[in-house]
């Protein structure tokens, strides 16, 4: 993730590392925990959504302040996505997260977690995929096929569940315009007007 800090560009790792991005010195290590996903900034902060979630400030020295965190019960996979002031969040279970970003300490989900992608009775992930945010609404895709269309909102209210045939991937949707792509086995689809 990039943050601007004055007049200094930097690099935030999943792994914590902050480095500057004109000369890759490290400025700053181990503010936060990402394995898989990307961290997202946003007026100054770091979030980290994994399964310790977390919001983090750097003062002008540097130096980190968690604001707040949360934990999430299982892996996580894909990168969040940040929108109005909440950070949604899907394990690699399929179990949405919502996360208000205002606030300090321990946080809750804003809603009871709830299954994108059905009962989940094998353990095994069913999404690497990052969230995709376009217009307002969020997209996921399943490991297995299928996109999952919610509203951008605090409710996240579902609006679609899209089949696609062959056997799916863990590939994230990207939007160009008003097109979007997805990939579904060996296959790339383009669907637009």
């Amino acid at each position: 993730a990039g943050l601007k800090m004055g007049d200094v560009d930097l690099i935030v790792t999943p792994r914590g590392h902050v480095v500057r991005a004109d000369n890759g010195k490290t400025v700053a290590e181990d503010i936060g925990h990402s394995g898989n996903p990307s961290p997202v900034t946003h007026d100054g902060i770091i979030y980290f959504g994994d399964v310790m979630a977390s919001a983090v400030r750097l003062n002008t020295g540097f130096k980190d302040e968690e604001l707040w965190n949360a934990t999430l019960p299982d892996d996580v996979f894909g990168s969040p996505v940040l929108h109005d002031g909440v950070l949604f969040i899907v394990t690699g279970k399929g179990e949405l997260h919502a996360l208000e970003t205002q606030g300090k300490g321990e946080k809750k989900s804003l809603f009871k977690p709830r299954q994108l992608f059905g009962d989940n009775e094998s353990g095994e992930p069913v999404t690497f995929a990052s969230l995709t945010l376009a217009g307002k609404y969020l997209f996921l895709s399943a490991n297995q096929g299928g996109v999952v269309v919610l509203e951008a909102t605090r409710d996240a209210k579902l609006v679609a569940i899209n089949k696609f045939p062959g056997s799916g991937s863990g590939s994230t949707p990207v939007f160009s315009g008003k097109d979007i792509f997805l990939r579904s086995g060996d296959k790339l689809y383009c669907i637009g007007e």
